[in-house]
């Protein structure tokens, strides 16, 4: 708690220096995250190139320190899983946006097909009549036949991404 000696009225409504500052579950919980961030980038190799990397090390001690205050007596941490590296999050977000792109354009195909079968028989209807006969419906036809073949491609494109993302599984 920070208080603001200006603002008080007195002196015995500071906090006495015995008294420890009590942590709730959910900060305790934040300060280990933020630990493991720490350690986490502690270890890389990108922050080991830099010169002067005490820092780091005495800002982790000093959160271990306050963590092992603020713990109960029969509080036994548990190990944290770990946490998958950024680059198997990016080949599962990968993965998981192909499979969705593939799915869209696996009902756009259906439904533009649909739309150019059924343009095709208006047509065929309005030549049978004979008179006035204008090409609108072999024209939206032409339409949906493209927009199905751009589905196509679009498939096709999402499943290539698919098999490149997840063709490295096997060489971890």
């Amino acid at each position: 708690m920070i208080f603001n000696p200006y603002s008080l009225e007195s002196l015995s409504e500071l906090p006495s220096k015995e008294t420890k500052p009590m942590l709730t579950t959910d900060q305790l919980d934040r300060l280990e995250i933020c630990r493991d961030w720490l350690i986490e980038l502690a270890v890389s190799d990108e922050y080991l190139r830099f010169p002067n990397t005490g820092k780091l090390q005495y800002a982790i001690r000093h959160i271990e320190a306050v963590l092992s205050e603020n713990q109960p007596c029969d509080y036994i941490p548990q190990p944290k899983p770990k946490r998958p590296s950024i680059k198997n999050r990016l080949r599962s977000l990968v993965l998981e946006a192909s499979v969705h792109t593939l799915k869209a354009s696996f009902i756009g195909i259906v439904l533009c097909g649909l739309g150019t079968v059924f343009c095709y028989g208006l047509d065929r209807v309005q030549q049978s009549r004979g008179e006035d006969y204008q090409p609108i419906w072999s024209n939206q036809a032409k339409v949906f036949s493209g927009l199905a073949i751009c589905s196509i491609s679009v498939a096709i494109g999402a499943g290539v991404v698919g098999v490149c993302a997840s063709g490295g599984e096997q060489d971890e």
